[in-house]
C-alpha cells in the first residue's frame, strides 16, 4: 500500500481515474482496504470515486460516521448564551419560588387546605426538576459530549418524565377537589380532608414513578467516535438505547394521549363545569351581597388555578409534540432541529419557576405568606372578638345556604375549605 502521504494525495484525484482506483482496491490486501475506505468515509470524500463502493462494502461504518457527525452538531456561540442565560434565570425563580412555597406551608397552619397540599407536591416536584435536570441541561448545551456519567444520563429523561406525569395528575387533583367544593358542596366533608388529600398525592407519585421507570431502560452512554484513528477527537453520548419499539409506545400512546391530553381534557372538562356553576347560578337562599362576596372569593381562586393549567400545557406540550414527531417520522439531527429542541427544552424547564409568580400575583394569602417569609416578620394577630364577631355575621347573612364561605375574615383567620387556598 502507498504510504499515507501517497494515499492522501491520490484521494484528491479527480473521477477520471475511477477504473484506476478501483483496480488499485482489488489489488490491496482486506487489512489496506478497510483503512482506505475509513479514511475516503471519515474525511466526507463524497465526490471521490471510492466513496459510494467503500460505502456499499462498509454500511455498518458508514452508519456509525453518520451517527458521530449528526452528534457533533453543535449550537451557535449566540444560542449558547441565550440558553446559558435562559436557564440560569429559570433556576433563581425556581429555586427561590417554590422554597417559599414549601416554607409557607411549614409555617402557616391556616395555609395547609387540601388544595395547598397539592400545591406543595407542584412545588417539590418543581424543585426536583430544578437541582438535576437545569444543571445536566445546561451541560448539554454548552458542550458537545455527556459529562455525567451513565447513571446522569439514565435519571435525567427519569425525572423529567416524572416531573410531567406528577404535574399533570396533580393538576387534575386540585380540579377534582375544586369541582367538588363548588359543584357539590353538601359532599365536601365527605372527600376534603388533608389526609385523603395526602394519600391520593402518594397514589400520584407512586404512579408517576411507575411510568417514568422504563424511561432508565431507553438510555445509555455511548462512544461513537468512528474516526477516532484519524486525528478525530474522543466524545461520548447520551443516546437512546434499542429499545424503539418500546419507546415508540412509551411516547406516542402512554405520555402524550394518557399522561397529557387526557389529563388536560379532564380539566378542561372540570373547570368548564366549575365556571358555569359559578358564573351562570345563584344558590337558592343565598343574599345578594353574600353571593357577590362568595362568587368574587371563588373566581379568584379558579382563575388562579386554570391560570397554572394553561402555564403547564403552554411550556410541556411543545417538547412533547416534537419527540412524538422525532420518533414517528425519525427526523436526523441537524443543527436547526437540534437548536429547536434545546429551546423547547428549556421552555419546559421554565414551568418549575412561573406557578410561584402566579400564586404571588394572582392569590393575596400567599402573597401576604410570601412577604413575611421574605421581611422575616410574624403574622399578624387579630383579636378574637373581632373573628368571631365576623364570623357570627357571616353566619347569619348565609345560614340558608349549604356552604358557608367567611368571605370578610381578615387574611390569617380561618376559613372554610372552599376557599382556603
Amino acid at each position: 500500500m502507498p504510504s499515507e502521504c501517497s494515499t492522501n494525495a491520490s484521494l484528491d484525484t479527480t473521477s477520471g481515474h475511477t477504473l484506476k482506483w478501483m483496480e488499485l482496491l482489488l489489488s490491496i490486501s482486506n487489512k489496506e482496504k478497510i483503512r482506505l475506505c475509513h479514511y475516503t468515509m471519515c474525511e466526507n470524500r463524497v465526490h471521490h470515486p471510492l466513496y459510494l463502493p467503500c460505502k456499499h462494502a462498509f454500511p455498518d461504518f458508514y452508519s456509525e460516521i453518520e451517527l458521530d457527525r449528526a452528534y457533533s452538531q453543535t449550537l451557535s456561540s449566540t444560542s449558547k448564551a441565550v440558553l446559558s442565560f435562559l436557564l440560569v434565570a429559570v433556576m433563581i425563580l425556581s429555586v427561590s419560588g417554590n422554597s417559599l412555597v414549601v416554607l409557607t406551608f411549614i409555617y402557616n397552619k391556616h395555609m395547609r387546605s387540601v388544595t395547598n397540599v397539592f400545591i406543595l407536591s407542584l412545588a417539590i416536584s418543581d424543585l426536583m426538576v430544578t437541582f438535576t435536570c437545569i444543571p445536566v441541561n445546561m451541560g448539554t448545551v454548552l458542550r458537545v459530549v455527556w459529562v455525567f456519567g451513565d447513571f446522569g444520563c439514565k435519571m435525567m429523561p427519569c425525572v423529567t418524565q416524572f416531573s410531567v406525569t406528577c404535574s399533570s395528575l396533580t393538576l387534575c387533583c386540585i380540579a377534582f377537589d375544586r369541582y367538588y367544593a363548588i359543584v357539590h358542596p353538601l359532599k365536601l366533608k365527605l372527600w376534603q380532608t388533608t389526609k385523603r388529600a395526602t394519600i391520593l398525592q402518594v397514589f400520584v407519585w407512586v404512579t408517576s414513578a411507575a411510568t417514568s421507570i422504563p424511561y432508565i431502560f431507553f438510555y445509555e452512554t455511548d462512544d461513537i467516535s468512528a474516526c477516532h484513528e484519524f486525528g478525530e477527537e474522543s466524545k461520548v453520548v447520551c443516546k437512546a438505547a434499542d429499545l424503539k419499539m418500546f419507546r415508540k409506545v412509551m411516547d406516542t400512546w402512554v405520555t402524550l394521549p394518557v399522561l397529557f391530553f387526557g389529563p388536560f381534557l379532564f380539566m378542561s372538562v372540570i373547570y368548564t363545569i366549575i365556571c358555569y356553576q359559578l358564573w351562570m347560578q345563584r344558590p337558592i337562599g343565598a343574599s345578594r351581597k353574600t353571593f357577590d362576596g362568595r362568587l368574587k372569593l371563588k373566581q379568584k381562586v379558579i382563575k388562579m388555578l386554570i391560570m397554572v393549567v394553561l402555564i403547564f400545557v403552554v411550556c410541556e406540550s411543545p417538547l412533547l409534540l416534537f419527540n412524538a414527531a422525532s420518533e414517528t417520522n425519525h427526523l436526523q439531527l441537524t443543527q436547526a432541529n437540534i437548536t429547536l429542541r434545546a429551546f423547547l427544552q428549556c421552555l419546559a424547564l421554565s414551568s418549575t419557576c412561573w406557578n410561584p409568580l402566579v400564586y404571588a400575583f394572582m392569590n393575596e394569602k400567599f402573597r401576604v405568606a410570601f412577604r413575611t417569609l421574605v421581611t422575616c416578620k410574624k403574622g399578624k394577630v387579630y383579636p378574637v372578638m373581632l373573628v368571631r364577631n365576623n364570623a357570627m355575621r357571616m353566619s347569619t347573612e348565609s345560614r340558608k345556604t349549604t356552604s358557608q364561605l367567611e368571605a370578610t375574615l381578615p387574611v390569617g383567620t380561618q376559613q372554610t375549605s372552599e376557599t382556603k387556598v
